[in-house]
């Protein structure tokens, strides 16, 4: 009867069998690791294409020139490998220089003047006959903002006969004229040239005391001048002049001719 309940019992166990496997502590705490997924096999190998045939590479740009180098550009001196090049920075002001003002314009309008001075015989019959005298004159004129300036003048001359033995003792003349005169630009000093044609009256002085006679005639002198205008206020300048006349044609009737010098000194006021 025990062989019959254990045989009742056998297949009772083979079916707890997997119930207290699973029951089981260590199982329960370390399960069974998942599965591994299938790998997929790894894509066939890449093969490049092959080169297309025929290919030629493009042809070189025709009439392309280089740029030409930029004229007045220094090439920076070579940089030493391993050394560090200093950098100097200049630390004086860069002082900017400004542009000189223009001149002012010369002098325009009108103009009087006077001058004076020494009369000087230095060449032909004059500088044999005559000693050092005197001449003064007057003038008016009109200058341009150009510097050109046209002037009228009238004056007097006088010089001693430098042998005593002579009847007359002095030589003197009333002369009147034209000049044109180029003066520099406005400045403190401004120099000027200038040409003279005057004619005058020759004058004959007797000396024995009692009358002075007159020689008619008229005579002609051709000169010029240099000088220079001291500008001393906006409408006055002083004059400092060397002048030279030439007798062309002498009014005396006596045909003596010569040069005087003249040096000169005066002031011009302009309007």
């Amino acid at each position: 009867m025990r062989q019959t309940a254990l045989r009742s019992l056998l297949p009772l166990s083979l079916l707890l069998s997997p119930l207290a496997a699973s029951a089981d502590p260590a199982r329960l705490n370390n399960p069974a690791p998942p599965p591994v997924a299938p790998v997929a096999p790894p894509p066939p190998a890449y093969d490049a294409p092959p080169p297309v045939g025929g290919y030629n590479a493009p042809p070189p740009v025709g009439g392309y020139n280089a740029p030409p180098p930029v004229a007045g550009y220094n090439t920076p001196p070579p940089v030493v490998q391993g050394r560090q090049q200093p950098v100097v920075v200049s630390q004086q002001p860069m002082l900017l220089r400004q542009p000189a003002p223009p001149p002012p314009p010369s002098r325009q309008g009108l103009f009087v003047g006077v001058q004076g001075g020494a009369a000087i015989p230095v060449a032909g019959d004059y500088a044999s006959d005559l000693s050092t005298g005197f001449v003064g004159l007057g003038h008016i004129g009109w200058a341009t903002i150009s510097g050109i300036s046209v002037r009228a003048e009238l004056g007097v001359r006088s010089n001693a006969m430098s042998d005593p033995s002579v009847a007359t003792s002095a030589r003197s003349s009333v002369f009147y004229g034209a000049g044109l005169r180029w003066t520099g630009p406005r400045a403190t000093l401004r120099p000027y040239v200038e040409v003279l044609i005057d004619a005058f009256s020759a004058l004959a002085q007797t000396s024995d005391g009692t009358a002075t006679t007159a020689s008619a005639g008229t005579g002609v002198s051709v000169g010029g001048a240099i000088g220079a205008e001291i500008e001393v206020s906006e409408t006055f300048s002083l004059e400092l002049a060397a002048r030279y006349d030439h007798i062309v044609v002498n009014g005396d009737g006596t045909g003596s001719l010569g040069g005087l010098l003249g040096i000169l000194g005066g002031g011009t006021f302009y309007f």
